[in-house]
C-alpha cells in the first residue's frame, strides 16, 4: 500500500497512452498484422494495469489524490485522461468480442457511456473552477486534454451505435481547439511557465490530429479540409518532436505524462488518413507511385516513435515510484 500511495494521479496518463497505442495497432493492415495484434492486446493490459493501480490508488488515499487534482488547472485536467482511457479501452474490448448483443456489449456500452458522462462533469467542474475565473498564469496546453480530449468519445461511438454523442463530442472539441491554442501561446509569451509545466509543450501536438482522426471515424468532410488537418497537425506534431530531446532531459516529474497519448494522436491520424486516401483511390495512379511509400515510412516513423515514448515513460514512471 506504501507503493500504491507513491503513484501520482497523472498516471492515469500513461494508461491512456498504452490504450491509444493497442487501438493505433489494432486490425492494422500489413504482413506484420499477426505480431502487431499481439502487442495492441499487450498494450491494452498494461492500460487496464496502469490505470487500475491509479485508480486504486486514488480511492485508498482519496484525501490527498483529491488535494493533488486541486492543486492547479493543469493537475486538475489529468483526471479526464482516466475516462478517456476507459472509453478507448472499452470500445476495443467490444471490437475485440464483435458482439452486437449480450453481456459483453452490455457492459462495455455502460462504461463507455459512464466514462463520457464523468468526463463531461469534469469538464463543466473545470469550467466553473478555472475558467469562470480566468487567470492567465493557470493557462497551459494541459487545457486540450478535457476539452479537445473529450473528442476520444468521437473514435469510439461507432462501435456503439452512438454516432450522436461522437459527434457532439467532436464539436465540442472542434470549437475548443484553437481558442485554447491561441491563449496558451499567449501565456508562453507573457508568464513564463514553470519547470514542472514544460512538458505540457507536447499537448500542441493533441488537438488537429484527434479531431482528424474523429472525422474520419465519423463523417466524410470535404478532402480539402481533411487534407488541410492532416498538415497542420503534423507541422505540429514535428515541431513538438524538435523539441522533444530538451524536455525529456529535465528530471522525472508527473508531467512526462504528456509524452504519451499526445504523441501517439498523430500516428492514429495518419492511419486513418492513409487509408482515406486509398477510399478515395489516391494511392492508385502516378501519384500513388510517392504517396505509398511516404505514408509506409511516414507511419512505421510514429508507430515506432509512439511505442518508444510511452514505453519510455512507463519505464521512467515505475524507477520513480519504485524509488525509496
Amino acid at each position: 500500500m506504501k507503493t500504491i500511495k507513491k503513484i501520482p494521479v497523472p498516471f492515469f496518463g500513461v494508461g491512456l497512452g498504452f490504450a491509444g497505442l493497442a487501438n493505433l495497432l489494432h486490425n492494422y493492415q500489413d504482413p506484420m498484422r499477426g505480431i502487431q495484434e499481439k502487442l495492441a492486446l499487450l498494450f491494452l493490459i498494461i492500460s487496464f494495469i496502469v490505470a487500475g493501480a491509479t485508480l486504486i490508488r486514488v480511492l485508498a488515499d482519496h484525501k490527498s489524490a483529491l488535494k493533488e487534482i486541486g492543486a492547479s488547472a493543469s493537475a486538475g485536467c489529468t483526471i479526464c485522461t482516466l475516462f478517456m482511457a476507459m472509453m478507448l479501452q472499452m470500445s476495443l474490448i467490444q471490437r475485440y468480442s464483435g458482439a452486437d448483443a449480450g453481456a459483453v456489449r452490455t457492459v462495455t456500452e455502460a462504461v463507455w457511456v459512464f466514462a463520457f458522462a464523468a468526463d463531461m462533469i469534469v469538464i463543466i467542474w473545470f469550467t466553473w473552477r478555472y475558467v469562470l475565473h480566468f487567470k492567465l498564469e493557470d493557462v497551459t496546453p494541459a487545457w486540450l486534454i478535457p476539452y479537445v480530449g473529450i473528442a476520444v468519445a468521437s473514435l469510439g461511438a461507432p462501435v456503439f451505435g452512438l454516432k450522436i454523442i461522437g459527434e457532439i463530442s467532436l464539436w465540442i472539441a472542434i470549437i475548443c481547439a484553437l481558442p485554447i491554442l491561441a491563449v496558451s501561446v499567449i501565456r508562453y509569451k507573457k508568464v513564463p511557465m514553470p519547470t514542472g509545466l514544460r512538458p505540457f509543450f507536447t499537448l500542441f501536438a493533441a488537438p488537429f490530429s484527434l479531431t482528424l482522426a474523429g472525422l474520419l471515424a465519423l463523417t466524410d468532410a470535404p478532402a480539402q479540409i481533411m487534407i488541410t488537418m492532416f498538415v497542420i497537425g503534423q507541422a505540429l506534431y514535428f515541431m513538438v518532436l524538435a523539441r522533444l530531446p530538451k524536455l525529456m532531459s529535465l528530471p522525472f516529474m508527473p508531467s512526462f505524462t504528456a509524452f504519451t497519448f499526445p504523441l501517439v494522436l498523430p500516428a492514429m491520424a495518419a492511419k486513418k488518413f492513409a487509408l482515406w486516401l486509398y477510399g478515395i483511390g489516391a494511392f492508385s495512379g502516378g501519384s500513388g507511385d510517392l504517396l505509398v511509400p511516404f505514408m509506409t515510412a511516414l507511419l512505421l516513423f510514429e508507430i515506432v516513435t509512439a511505442v518508444v515514448l510511452v514505453t519510455a515513460v512507463l519505464c521512467k514512471y515505475i524507477k520513480n515510484i519504485a524509488r525509496d
